[in-house]
Parts: C-alpha cells; structure tokens; sequence
C-alpha cells in the first residue's frame, strides 16, 4: 500500500488479515503506515499503544516496547498510560535515571495543583530511594509547599531529609510546621523531642 494514498479501509483490512494470521511484524508495519495518515495526537497514541501491546505481549520486545512509550510521550507528555507504562517497565529493569526523566518530563506538562503533587512525590521518592540523591529529593518537594503550605507528608519528607542532610535551620522549621497540625500526642511529642534534640546536639542552644 503506498502510503501516499492514506487508504485507512485498506490498511484496517490488512490488521484484520495480520491480526488471525499472528502476522506480528507485517502488522507493526501497518501501525507504522497509519501514524504517516492519522497525525491528530490522541489518534498516533491510540495506534503507539497498540504497537506497545504488540512489541511486548506478542514479540516480548521489552526495548522496543519502551521506545514506542516514549514516542508516546513525545506526542504528549501528559498522557497519563505512557507514564504507568514506563513507570512499570523501567522500574522492572531498575533504570531509575530514566525514571526520574520520565516523571519530569511529565511534570513539565501537568498543569493541575494536584497533579503536580502526586508527581513531585514520585519524582522525590527516586531521588530519597533507589537513586540516593537527597538533595535533588529536597529540590523535587519544596515547591510542593508552595501549593500547599500545610501539606503533611512533604513536611515529614523534608524533615527527615533535613536532618539527613544537617541542615538545621530548614529541619527546625518544617518539624515545627509539622508539629503545629499534628493531632495525635504521640507523633506531637517526637516531633519536639527532634527539634529539642537538634538544639541541644547540633547548634549547641540548651535554651530550646
């Protein structure tokens, strides 16, 4: 079929035709011939993600499944499955870097408050986990305060990063945000002992 002629009926003839024969590779090249036709940006990820099913279902291709996600990602990196996709397959192979590339990318885009949320935290947990960056970690969650001064676990993230990181003045104030709209006594009363402990310990102020 030549491509210039954009036969969309007969192209769907051939995936039929492919699809019963488990003619995987004839059938891939067909996709390749509709993303050349259908150039609105949800059609090319409706036909990556069916190439993706392909490349790892059929042809358990696990390297070309993640380029087509990230093509996908190209053609909009907001889109949330490209994101679960890749989050699955390089968490599988353990490629954090990449990851963390991916997640930023799709910060990026995501406009809303609390999307942004959601992935700041993942892109934080990275950096605080498998990539030991504790620096880049405290980078990915302060803005987070900025949309929500009052937001509980980026002041327990930062707090032990802080403390992690020796930073007293910026540990000290977080925990005593925390502490401010903590309602169980128990996690009240550690969040003091941490802060009294920082005084007496590290900035040597025994009046605290």
């Amino acid at each position: 079929i030549a491509v210039n002629e954009k036969c969309l009926d007969a192209m769907q003839a051939l995936k039929k035709l492919y699809t019963l024969q488990d003619r995987w590779h004839d059938l891939l090249e067909v996709y390749e011939m509709m993303l050349l036709v259908q150039l609105e940006p949800a059609e090319q990820n409706k036909i990556y993600t069916q190439i993706a099913a392909i490349q790892e279902e059929e042809l358990a291709d696990v390297y070309a499944t993640i380029e087509t996600y990230r093509k996908m990602m190209l053609v909009d990196a907001s889109d949330p499955s490209a994101v679960r996709a890749l989050d699955r397959l390089y968490r599988d192979q353990e490629r954090w870097d990449d990851l963390a590339d991916v997640y930023q990318q799709h910060l990026d885009v995501v406009a809303q408050d609390r999307a942004r949320i959601e992935v700041r935290g993942q892109l934080a947990a990275l950096y605080q986990g498998p990539l030991s960056d504790a620096y880049r970690a405290i980078d990915a969650l302060q803005p987070i305060l900025e949309i929500d001064a009052d937001h509980l676990p980026t002041l327990n993230a930062l707090g032990g990063l802080y403390e992690q990181t020796e930073d007293w003045e910026n540990c000290i104030d977080v925990l005593g945000r925390e502490a401010h709209l903590l309602s169980d006594r128990n996690e009240l009363l550690d969040r003091q002992r941490r802060v009294g402990r920082i005084f007496q310990e590290k900035l040597g102020d025994l009046d605290q």
